[in-house]
Order: structure tokens, then sequence, then C-alpha cells
């Protein structure tokens, strides 16, 4: 007996699954903050058991040690892939944007490491007289000017599309948080991160849309194969 099964890079389901795993961390993170923090559920908080910031960090987005921090390295990884295998096809009237495709490709897949690590985090710890928002702007930048001919040339939906998927991203990963000044163990300061986490995964995941969309109209069919024989 001979089964093949084939599973699409491509495949619209991915894209679905992806927004189901963002909704139900959201939810998930909404429910374990409110919980904790809010005063009107200190009944439930110790029916449950709940006595230690610890015993929800795995549903705490803003938590290096958590579902929702798996997920934004599993997706930065996963956006760092598609850009690079658009960099690995660029058509001849594109080779002059390759580095730009490389660095970009490769620099997501950098952040999917960050993420983990939590560079940020130690950054904040060695310099606490300047944000490690603050910093990165002199890095973003430079890029940005560097990046404005691409963007440029690409003009239509692709560019708009990744114009877009950064700006979420961004408003998310620096200007959101530049705005968060409550005490850390507050209800306020840990709804605010929700919508920081959420904003930078949801950047994430247009821009594998993105990625997605361009790959498909390029023609590319990459899939995976697997046959089983008894």
């Amino acid at each position: 007996m001979e089964a093949n099964s084939k599973f699409s890079l491509y495949n619209r389901r991915i894209i679905f699954t992806l927004f189901i795993i963002y909704f139900l961390l959201l939810i998930s993170h909404i429910i374990a903050i409110q919980i904790f923090y809010n005063p009107e559920f200190t009944l439930l908080k110790t029916q449950l058991g709940i006595s230690e910031e610890w015993q929800i960090s795995i549903f705490d987005l803003d938590s290096e040690e958590s579902f929702g921090t798996y997920f934004s390295s599993i997706i930065l990884l996963f956006a760092g892939l598609l850009i690079l295998i658009k960099y690995k096809f660029l058509s001849k009237f594109e080779k002059k944007w390759r580095f730009h495709w490389i660095i970009l490709g490769l620099g997501f897949c950098l952040m999917s490491m960050e993420e983990i690590v939590g560079i940020h985090e130690l950054i904040n710890t060695y310099s606490k007289d300047v944000y490690w928002t603050i910093s990165s702007l002199y890095l973003l930048i430079p890029i940005g000017i560097y990046y404005l001919p691409f963007i440029w040339h690409y003009k239509g939906r692709l560019s708009t599309m990744l114009l877009v998927s950064g700006v979420i991203y961004v408003s998310g990963a620096i200007i959101t948080e530049s705005f968060i000044i409550e005490d850390t163990y507050s209800l306020g300061y840990n709804m605010k991160t929700t919508l920081e986490e959420c904003l930078e995964m949801l950047g994430v995941i247009m821009l594998i849309i993105t990625m997605n969309y361009e790959l498909r109209k390029m023609g590319l069919k990459i899939q995976f194969k697997v046959d089983k024989k008894e």
C-alpha cells in the first residue's frame, strides 16, 4: 500500500491557522492578566490558587518564557525564510535589490533568535539611562533611508503591504512600548503590553501574507511530499 501526502508552504490554511493561534494567545493573555491584576477577580484568583506572577507567565505575551514568545519567534523565522526564498529567485531585473532582500530576510531570522534570547532586555539592564526603544531609532532611521529606493522600485501592492506590515510592527515594538509608563505590576501596564505584543505579531503575520502573495505571483510552488509505503 502506498499513500502520498503533499503540504504546500503557501497553503491558505497556514495563514488561517496563524490567525487562530494569534487570537487564542490574545484571549488567554487577557484572561490571565485580568485574573491576576484586576482587584475584581481577587476571589477567583484565590480559588484558583494563583499567588505568584510566574503562575500566569506562560500565558503572558510580554513574558520571555511563554507560548506567545515561542509563537512570535516561529513566525519571525517563517517570515525571514520566505523573504530569503524570494531573494533566491530574484529576476534579472531585481538583482539590483538583492542586498535589500537578503538583509531583510536575515534580519527577521536574527529577530527570531532575539525574541527568545531577549537581547533588548539585556540592553535595558546595562543602559538604564537610555531605553532600548530610543537606541533603536538610531538604527531604524538609516535603515529606513536605505530602503526608500527599494520601496519606490516595488511601488504598488507589494510595497504597500510591506509598509503596512512594517508600520504595524514598529508601532507595537517601539511606539507603544515608549508610552508605557505605569508600574510593571499594574493592570494598566499589562493591558498596554497586550496592545504592544499583538501589534508586533500582527505585523509579522501581515508580512507572511505579503510574501505568500509575492511568491505565488512569481509562480513558485514549494511543496513537501511524504510517501508512506507498507
